[in-house]
């Protein structure tokens, strides 16, 4: 139900400029996205974590657990327009509290293993055209996100033990996306873009008491992912719109 509550906010971001244009009688139609603009964000992140057991100490291959939670955050960038033809450079930094855990029936149920996705930016290109008074445009760079997995496992019964591991990392990915901007007034402007973001993977060693296997260091290996719907409120310094 999340997913579909999700993509439904980014499709209504998405078409809802192209809904409140603005009369093109007025000179707020003469394009104006031209230079540095800052600003503050909000939206949702939906965040995927597989866990891959490539000793198969839980008894699973392959755990993949989604979680959709809320983020807020900055941007800055800067455009440059030839006619209705926009390029353009932009930096954002978003904060997260998605977090999964499992829900693996296979895994036993003294064995806790989540991911956590604590913030993330992207530094991306974009490419667009403005039509009237909005831009729609395409957009695509590099990602890295602040990413934290945690595994234990404990049990009473003799023998009885427990261990715990974290592993916390930045990691670099890619990003691609889609976007529309409303022009509000002169300097002013309604963004709302979409966003996919693909992590590189990581290989860890998993350090387990010698109850639970006679090699204490097993191979997991973690893959994450997420998608962003995102409504940016920008302002613009530098602007040729006469008022």
């Amino acid at each position: 139900m999340r997913q579909w509550l999700s993509g439904l906010l980014v499709g209504c971001a998405l078409l809802c400029p192209w809904t409140m244009r603005a009369d093109c009688s007025s000179s707020l139609c003469e394009p104006f996205f031209s230079g540095l603009y800052l600003g503050g964000n909000a939206g949702f992140v939906s965040y995927t974590s597989e866990k891959a057991d490539l000793f198969g100490l839980f008894g699973f291959g392959e755990m993949i657990e989604r979680n959709t939670s809320w983020t807020a955050g900055a941007q800055m960038g800067y455009d440059s327009m030839w006619k209705r033809a926009l390029v353009g450079l932009v930096v954002d930094w978003n904060w997260s509290d998605a977090e999964t855990r499992v829900t693996n029936p296979a895994a036993p149920p003294n064995v806790l293993i989540k991911g956590r996705m604590y913030w993330f930016t992207t530094i991306r290109s974009r490419v667009g055209i403005a039509m009237e008074n909005v831009l729609f445009y395409i957009t695509g760079g590099a990602a890295v996100a602040d990413l934290k997995s945690h595994i234990a496992e404990s049990t009473p019964v003799p023998p009885a033990f427990s261990f715990e591991n974290h592993f916390q990392k930045c990691r670099w990915g890619w990003t691609l996306g889609i976007g529309s901007e409303l022009v509000l007034g002169r300097r002013w402007s309604l963004n709302a873009d979409c966003l996919y973001m693909r992590f590189v993977s990581q290989t860890v060693s998993l350090t387990v008491p010698s109850q639970v296997s006679p090699t204490t260091q097993l191979p997991f290996k973690f893959y994450d992912e997420a998608w962003s719907g995102r409504i940016s409120l920008n302002y613009h310094f530098s602007t040729s719109r006469q008022m």
